[in-house]
């Protein structure tokens, strides 16, 4: 699976790296990733979502392993700073 225009424009700005797609960056612990940070920030699903424009619908379903990929750049930059990480620490990525 080919990165999107958006993902290669991160990677080349250093926002996201390349391997944001290899097996050790799986849904899976991304949504165990999200749910701990929210969790230690003290956010409630539903306001990370009013923050970060990402329904808590969709948020729930991240970080329940309802998803089989990791979720699109925009959103994963759009979750990023309410949660006072980078895209690259949301992926897990050092």
């Amino acid at each position: 699976m080919g990165a999107s225009v958006l993902e290669r424009d991160l990677v080349r700005n250093g926002e996201l790296k390349d391997d944001m797609t290899t097996k050790t960056n799986d849904a899976a612990a991304f949504g165990a990733r999200l749910k701990k940070r929210r969790e230690a920030l003290k956010l409630s699903q539903h306001a990370l979502a009013m923050l970060s424009g990402v329904p808590a619908a969709q948020i729930s379903d991240y970080e329940c392993g309802r998803g089989v990929e990791l979720p699109r750049a925009e959103t994963i930059k759009a979750l990023a700073p309410p949660l006072e990480w980078t895209p690259n620490d949301l992926l897990g990525v050092k």
